[in-house]
């Protein structure tokens, strides 16, 4: 806002006198205000010394000291000669340097101006008897036709600078504050009804540039859990679309089996046989039920891991002995490269044993045309690595981006009706869940699938 004052200076005409004299002491004008108020101007060089002296000089001074000058200037200072120091052009004054002389000195007011001429005359000092002049400031108010036609301009032109102000600041604040804020709250309004990919673009002060790059950074948050939980649907769908499909078969085979034995169509030599084909389909059908049960319980953000203090060496040992005699039945060869030292690591020992029982039964299972099947550990400073590799035909290059995907199983030598589909998918969940990682490659003519975990 302009804030705007005016105040009528009232003085007198022994203040114009003394305006004259500083304005230009070699004017008639200040000749004439000498001779009215008593006033003399002293012309003075470099070094303070008078050179010239227009009007009645009433004191014997010749040459003044900086202190004499600081003295005339700053009334009321007596003390001002004695403390000062000397500094340029100021010499011992022998003729002014009495009590007397100084007592005269501070009986008179002075102002100095600088002379702009080019004589060797640097300044002209106006001394004058402190009675000489007194200056008061007044605000007066009169009937003068003028000073109303003045104050009546005034509060004209201060009304119409206010009322501008005010029209320019309602239009700055709209412009920066309002419209900012009406965008802010459409976009809120648009992630309340469901829109995707709200974005909000405005250019504002810093402080809504703040705001808008974190409502951006939420909403792209937003529509991230978004396509995250559709994602999850999705998957999930399909999880129990081919779960279905895959526990139809063995239930239809029980069904069948079980109508054939209950209405006597089977011969009795053949009983046994149907009875271990239903046995062996409930255990596929339970098999199928208990992977979907793990991998879904995995996925659950409620359902916390029990991890405690194990030896990762002995657990890799304690699986690979597990299927020790499938791996012969196979014809396969079994070799272990692990350290002798033990190796702790927090973890839930169940479900890691799960997630490495399911990748050596992935690696019997698939490889048809090999002959060996190798697991090794390694450490480093802050992390471990368990490798099982097999010999047997390599996984398609089509695939190798699904192969953990749920019900995603090998196609050609690595085919097989056996298994849920679910292993490599529930091992991924496993050892995700530990806050590691677990990656496929093709090295050496070796499917490796590799699993690290932090120390």
């Amino acid at each position: 806002f302009l804030i705007t004052a005016i105040a009528v200076i009232g003085i007198g005409d022994s203040t114009l006198d003394v305006f004259s004299l500083i304005e230009d002491p070699n004017s008639r004008r200040a000749q004439a205000a000498m001779d009215r108020l008593g006033v003399w101007c002293e012309g003075l060089d470099d070094d303070y010394k008078i050179i010239e002296v227009r009007g009645d000089k009433l004191d014997a001074s010749r040459q003044y000291t900086q202190p004499e000058i600081y003295s005339l200037l700053s009334p009321g200072n007596n003390d001002s000669r004695q403390s000062s120091s000397p500094g340029k052009g100021t010499v011992d004054n022998s003729g002014t340097g009495n009590n007397s002389e100084a007592t005269f000195l501070n009986e008179y007011r002075a102002f100095i101006i600088e002379n702009p001429g080019v004589s060797e005359i640097s300044y002209w000092l106006i001394k004058m008897p402190r009675d000489a002049i007194d200056l008061e400031y007044s605000v007066r108010v009169t009937s003068d036709s003028r000073n109303a036609v003045y104050l009546w301009l005034f509060a004209a032109v201060s009304i119409t600078l206010f009322t501008t102000n005010c029209i320019l600041l309602s239009l700055y604040l709209s412009k920066r504050i309002r419209k900012p804020l009406q965008t802010i709250s459409q976009g809120m309004q648009q992630i309340k009804d469901g829109e995707p990919n709200v974005v909000l673009d405005f250019n504002a002060q810093m402080e809504f540039v703040g705001i808008k790059d974190s409502f951006n950074f939420m909403s792209q948050q937003l529509e991230s859990e978004k396509q995250a939980r559709q994602l999850s649907e999705q998957r999930k769908n399909l999880l129990l679309l081919d779960l279905s499909h895959d526990i139809k078969t063995p239930i239809t085979t029980i069904t069948a089996y079980a109508q054939a034995l209950g209405e006597g169509l089977v011969e009795e030599p053949k009983h046994q046989q149907y009875l271990q084909t239903i046995s062996a389909k409930a255990v596929r059908v339970n098999e199928l039920t208990d992977d979907l049960f793990t991998m879904l319980s995995m996925e659950n953000p409620d359902n916390p891991i029990q991890v405690e203090l194990i030896d990762i060496i002995e657990l890799v040992r304690v699986a690979c002995a597990a299927f020790y005699d499938e791996i012969l039945e196979h014809g396969l060869a079994l070799t272990l490269n692990l350290a002798e030292d033990t190796l702790l690591i927090d973890a839930d020992k169940k479900l890691l044993a799960r997630a490495l029982e399911n990748l050596i039964s992935n690696a019997i299972k698939y490889n048809i045309t090999g002959q060996a099947i190798e697991v090794t550990v390694t450490s480093s400073v802050d992390q471990l690595q368990i490798i099982i590799a097999d010999d047997g035909e390599l996984i398609a290059a089509d695939q190798r981006d699904r192969v953990f995907d749920a019900f995603t199983r090998g196609d050609s030598a690595r085919s097989s009706a056996e298994g849920s589909g679910l292993g490599l998918a529930i091992a991924k969940t496993i050892v995700e869940k530990h806050g590691g990682s677990i990656n496929y490659s093709a090295s050496d003519h070796r499917n490796c699938f590799t699993i690290t975990l932090k120390l």
